[in-house]
């Protein structure tokens, strides 16, 4: 292969705006199935086809070939489209027709957009030309200014389901309430996501994105016959003590790891071949990570092995980030069951996932939920991203304060010049392919044991429900008492019990006589974990309601 005989190219990049805005401003699942499907065929490789300007010119593989108004497919889907254009104008007419067809499906959300002119000659510099893209793209999208005040007075009435914009008083504008059962006015945007996900657009969606891939993989592959996803929030909604889990998930120094796994394969190319191979393997990566992430989803589904049908349905999955709703009482083990299948998949590029995991109530604001995931997924990767990780919160209020503040009035105390913290999250994973070191990082395995003592072996409980409470106050009162209290609270068991508690005690390295773990000058404690996550653990069976394969009810990890 040769240099191609031009000497620019022009790179094209397509984002869409305040995509998680856009898709979890409503209270309404549906409708935030309805915003996700419109996003991502919006910018799938099948609408673009549709455009006069890519189908009236030659789509090729390789950079050697673009000349004249040829292009070549870097990358589509989950809200970002990247194209390459051998001449200007031609980049231009795209943009200019992606732009009508897409504000004609979709007139509440927005795009920005780059055409950025890269010498190609100069090798040396080409990877850096293309980050300099990316840069100029996050620098206008953050000068972008688009906000719009409505006032909820007499006059300007605010639609019911995003609480955000004026609603529309026309007959044709009402969407149907499934909380009232019945018909109420909306804004425009609302209902342009209530008909995505009834008819068109999500029947368009399964020809050509992530989100219809894995949908039609899980019906008609994993689940021919008894795996059916549930469709509506209702179903979780009519049980009491229900809650859901909002999943955040995104890849550790993904973009790092990449140009440098793809440099280290191109390292020995001829100069004149090293632009040519660098674009393609960029666009296999592309095409190799959506098909990863799809079949990792269906990986954990088929290990978990669910017997009866639960709510689980994605939002988001774009290259390294995915997004989903699902029951909040198996969220944690599908979740952790998750990142160690994502790390298998892409054990050679030595990635690592982190997760943040907000568990709410059903009618808790979906907005709201999702920001405090995204806050957790954060405090993952600022605390080890050489691990795969999971942070979560139980939300039992209605207000969310700022995540660090929360945790330090709920988790945080000093008692004689010591600290206490009375959490050990987040949790790291260990995977057969890195093992999470005692003295580096808080591994999950932490969990489990102790979570253990509340769930309890074959059904029965090793800690009464107000005993479990009792953790609360116990790690409150320092070492020594704390210590104490422990010591007498499980002196009263049975010999059994009380064998099996030392047990799932030594598997984390503590006894009855010490219960806090020390790292530096600070002593942790996760009894308080365990007390939250038993008030929605407990209302149900896990061994009935998720029974996985070999009689693990996927808590355990067997």
């Amino acid at each position: 292969m040769t240099v191609p005989s031009l000497k620019h190219l022009y790179y094209v990049i397509v984002d869409v705006d305040k995509i998680q805005e856009f898709i979890f401003e409503s209270s309404s699942l549906k409708h935030i199935v309805g915003a996700s499907v419109l996003i991502a065929y919006l910018t799938s490789r099948e609408f673009c086809l549709e455009n006069n300007i890519l189908n009236g010119s030659d789509k090729v593989e390789d950079i050697e070939d673009l000349t004249g108004s040829k292009w070549l497919e870097i990358y589509f889907g989950g809200g970002n489209l990247k194209l390459l254009f051998a001449g200007k104008e031609t980049a231009m007419d795209f943009l200019r027709a992606y732009q009508l067809r897409f504000y004609r499906e979709l007139e509440s959300a927005s795009f920005t957009s780059i055409i950025y002119e890269i010498d190609i000659t100069d090798v040396d510099r080409f990877e850096k030309r293309l980050d300099d893209a990316e840069k100029e793209l996050t620098r206008l999208k953050l000068g972008k200014q688009k906000s719009v005040n409505n006032f909820a007075n007499p006059v300007f009435e605010i639609c019911p389901f995003c609480k955000k914009r004026c609603l529309e008083t026309n007959e044709k504008f009402k969407i149907y309430d499934q909380d009232d059962g019945v018909k109420k006015s909306a804004c425009k945007e609302c209902r342009e996501k209530e008909r995505a996900q009834r008819d068109g657009a999500l029947k368009m969606l399964y020809k050509d994105t992530l989100l219809g891939t894995f949908f039609n993989r899980f019906r008609e592959q994993e689940y021919p016959a008894r795996g059916k996803l549930m469709k509506e929030l209702n179903d979780v909604r009519k049980g009491e003590g229900s809650f859901l889990g909002i999943v955040t998930i995104d890849g550790n120094r993904f973009g790092e790891k990449l140009r440098s796994h793809i440099n280290e394969q191109i390292k020995n190319e001829a100069p004149g071949n090293k632009v040519n191979r660098y674009i393609k393997r960029l666009h296999e990566f592309s095409q190799e990570i959506g098909e990863k992430t799809v079949v990792a989803l269906l990986e954990t589904f088929k290990k978990l092995n669910y017997n009866k049908k639960i709510l689980f349905r994605p939002i988001i999955i774009g290259g390294d980030d995915i997004c989903f709703v699902m029951d909040g009482r198996l969220v944690l083990p599908f979740t952790e069951h998750l990142l160690k299948v994502l790390e298998k998949q892409f054990s050679h590029y030595g990635l690592t996932f982190a997760a943040g995991i907000s568990i709410v109530k059903p009618h808790f604001p979906f907005f709201v939920a999702h920001r405090l995931s995204e806050a957790l997924l954060k405090n993952v990767k600022r605390i080890d991203r050489e691990y795969s990780g999971l942070d979560f919160e139980v939300v039992f209020s209605s207000t969310v304060e700022n995540l660090d503040q929360m945790r330090k009035t709920k988790y945080e105390y000093s008692l004689a010049k010591q600290t206490y913290v009375t959490t050990f999250r987040p949790y790291f994973i260990e995977s057969e392919y890195k093992a999470a070191k005692i003295n580096d990082t808080l591994a999950y395995r932490f969990l489990k044991p102790t979570l253990g003592m509340a769930l309890g072996i074959e059904n029965r409980n090793l800690l009464a429900r107000n005993k479990i409470k009792q953790l609360r106050s116990l790690v409150r009162k320092g070492e020594t008492v704390s210590g104490y209290d422990f010591r007498l609270m499980i002196g009263r068991m049975s010999g059994e019990d009380r064998e099996n508690i030392r047990k799932r005690l030594a598997n984390i390295y503590k006894t009855r006589d010490m219960i806090w773990i020390k790292d530096g000058n600070t002593l942790y404690n996760n009894f308080i974990d365990i007390a939250e996550l038993n008030e929605f653990y407990s209302e149900i069976n896990l061994n009935k309601e998720a029974k996985g394969q070999g009689g693990s009810n996927g808590l355990d990890g067997r």
